[in-house]
């Protein structure tokens, strides 16, 4: 993995999706995938006319974001 974010958010990150992957992994309108050019990213998947991508900078991004999903 590259090193697109630093060494602490990544545990942070990991940590989140660890903590997050049944509920990721159960939903069918998202998902949240890692590219080695920008980092994480959450993909909405439910409608191809509807889809579009955000970019998961920080771990506070990616909590916002499941937390307001759930």
């Amino acid at each position: 993995m590259a090193m697109i974010y630093t060494e602490e958010v990544q545990k942070e990150l990991d940590n989140i999706l660890k903590a997050f992957r049944n509920y990721i992994d159960e939903q069918n309108y998202f998902d949240i995938v890692y590219s080695k050019k920008i980092g994480y990213v959450w993909i909405v998947v439910d409608d191809p006319g509807a889809a579009g991508a955000e970019q998961l900078d920080t771990p506070e991004a990616l909590l916002d974001n499941l937390f307001n999903d759930i």
